[in-house]
């Protein structure tokens, strides 16, 4: 019995993993520091999450043709950027695409969250609001 204790209180005393910490806000994670591409990978991640929750018919035709076509504008500019930096470009497009998936299952993953707390996926999450506004401006940028 002492020695299950012992191992339960040292698997608690460790805390989360890196993996498991929750995401910040992408101004405040760009404050920070991070690699050139990772705005063009979060963003792609999280206008294709939207797509994804919220569905084509939720969201309408126009919408969600924009967020899907605002993805593949995210992805590319990050795989550009890390063409720019001397990576592969089939080895920058695959990383590219797994990250995005990657972060995209973790916005996911809040929106499931946050509606079953409270009852609204996007609507009352603080880091939804600031991403979001964040990643329209750089999406209206792209679009120049």
């Amino acid at each position: 019995m002492k020695k299950t204790t012992a191992i339960v209180l040292a698997i608690l005393s460790v805390g989360k993993p890196v993996l498991a910490q929750e995401l910040d806000s992408l101004a405040n994670t760009i404050e920070t520091g991070v690699e050139k591409s990772y705005p063009f990978v979060r963003c792609a991640a999280l206008y294709y999450s939207i797509s994804l929750y919220a569905g084509e018919t939720r969201l309408g035709n126009e919408l969600y043709s924009s967020y899907v076509d605002s993805v593949e504008k995210f992805m590319r500019s990050a795989a550009l950027v890390r063409a720019q930096d001397g990576v592969d470009a089939e080895v920058s497009s695959r990383q590219v695409l797994q990250e995005t998936n990657t972060i995209t299952d973790i916005y996911l993953a809040r929106y499931r969250n946050n509606y079953a707390v409270g009852g609204q996926a996007f609507g009352a999450d603080p880091l939804f609001q600031s991403d979001i506004t964040f990643c329209n401006v750089i999406s209206e940028r792209l679009k120049q």
